[in-house]
């Protein structure tokens, strides 16, 4: 069978007009053999363009069938399929690319093609990757199957798979973000897989996109407009990025990583109604703390978002219905009370210390234990001369909760304890001796307030020896 007529007679079955002079089977088909009498030569032939019209296949099922025809037919017995009728194949398998349902017969027919296509698919592969590409990005295909595919590919270039993507991010990631930091994708775009797969495999390629990349993720993750599935596959692509340990894509992040809290994190983590916004506020806190575990926002930007970012926390402190969004909160407060130790005013602590201090009653022992590891990150803040009135009532609160029946929430309080002795001995001697008059495990109160006086006694000595030696 020659493969221009089987081409054409593909493309009229799926819609498409071949264009005239491509291949010699197009507009008539011989059907009878030719007929000599004398010198008169007669051949019978047949133009069944009108009849090929009746069978264009419209529906879902047909077009499948001309899809698992195409690929048997293709087979990479000699001669190689020509340049023209590659391109023509190629044009086929996009028209079915189209439509999600019949991506697992395109692929077949891609496989087909690629082993008659051999060397001659050169020309095209930008194009068959952008396909592999559309199917390794859904759930149609079988990932490691449309991989070798790739590897296959990739063999005929002569380069690795690796090679392809980073080769085809630049070009690819241009058309997919022209003017998507204005214009929302549609639902069922496969843009955005298209998207997280490329910045996915493209590897250290992709870090120099990552500025480019930052309003996209922005606009596309938009809690006002945005869909939900969108929402959640954008920020599983920003924790992927956050947590990759190629150097260039973390320095790249810490580059524009106040742009990535601000723009796409916080809006995200901002409390919306409904279960889906309750788990997209959750995974948003995942990647903020992702980002400060990995120190990618400087101090003085942390510092600067604070004021957007303290609501977020108090918020997901106090949902009762939702024991992984305290945790998590737990844990990104006590991730910023460590970065911003030098940066963190009184004022700022002012209004973080209720919080935690609600906490100490959670229902879920593990996050008692996460806000005791808070408070202690919280006392190594504190500026001297922090309000005394605010500084005993916190230490009489501790106190009482260092009388806990659970031994874990005792070390932990004990722990909190020991970092608060150092703001104020003096203050802090008094309460502990207090509260072990009142406590039902006075040995611990009594073990604190001596620390607390021989810490005192040191710190008098060494300001003793201080002046001496300024006489």
């Amino acid at each position: 069978i020659e493969a221009d007529l089987v081409l054409a007679l593909v493309g009229r079955h799926l819609g498409l007009k071949v264009a005239e002079g491509q291949s010699k089977g197009v507009s008539v088909e011989e059907l009878w053999p030719q007929t000599r009498t004398g010198r008169a030569v007669t051949r019978t032939v047949q133009d069944v363009t009108s009849g090929v019209k009746n069978f264009t296949a419209l529906s879902a099922e047909n077009r499948r069938q001309v899809f698992a025809v195409l690929a048997h037919l293709l087979r990479p017995a000699p001669p190689e399929l020509q340049e023209a009728e590659v391109r023509m194949v190629v044009r086929f398998l996009e028209e079915g690319a189209q439509t999600d349902e019949l991506l697992p017969w395109v692929f077949g027919a891609t496989q087909s093609f690629l082993r008659a296509g051999g060397q001659n698919c050169r020309c095209v592969w930008p194009r068959v990757f952008d396909l592999l590409l559309r199917m390794r990005s859904g759930v149609e295909c079988e990932a490691p199957s449309v991989d070798a595919g790739m590897d296959e590919l990739a063999a005929i270039c002569e380069r690795s798979r690796r090679h392809l993507y980073e080769e085809h991010l630049g070009t690819r990631l241009s058309e997919l973000t022209q003017n998507a930091a204005q214009e929302l994708w549609d639902e069922h775009s496969a843009n955005r897989h298209i998207l997280e797969t490329l910045m996915r495999n493209a590897g250290a390629a992709g870090a120099m996109h990552i500025g480019r990349l930052v309003p996209v993720l922005a606009r596309q993750t938009s809690p006002e407009d945005a869909s939900i599935p969108a929402r959640i596959d954008l920020l599983g692509l920003v924790h992927f990025l956050l947590n990759e340990q190629d150097p260039s894509i973390t320095e790249a992040l810490r580059e524009h990583s106040s742009a990535v809290l601000l723009q796409v994190l916080i809006p995200n983590c901002t409390w919306r109604a409904g279960q889906s916004n309750n788990k997209i506020r959750k995974g948003g806190m995942v990647c903020v703390h992702s980002m400060l575990q990995r120190r990618l926002i400087p101090p003085a930007a942390l510092n600067a978002a604070f004021a957007d970012l303290l609501p977020i926390l108090k918020s997901c402190l106090d949902d009762s219905w939702a024991p992984d969004n305290r945790m998590i909160a737990c844990l990104v407060l006590t991730c910023t009370l460590s970065e911003l130790q030098a940066e963190i005013s009184g004022e700022q602590l002012r209004e973080v210390y209720p919080e935690l201090l609600k906490r100490l009653d959670d229902s879920n022992d593990k996050i008692r234990q996460a806000v005791c590891e808070a408070l202690s990150v919280f006392f190594k803040c504190l500026p001297p001369k922090w309000s005394r009135s605010l500084y005993e009532y916190i230490l009489r609160t501790l106190f009482v909760h260092l009388d806990d029946p659970n031994p874990e929430i005792q070390q932990g309080v004990f722990a909190v304890l020991e970092a608060a002795v150092h703001q104020d001995y003096t203050t802090f001697v008094r309460e502990a001796q207090t509260a072990a008059g009142k406590s039902s495990h006075p040995r611990l109160c009594e073990e604190l307030a001596r620390l607390g006086e021989s810490l005192r006694k040191s710190s008098a000595d060494e300001e003793g020896a201080e002046e001496l030696a300024m006489d």
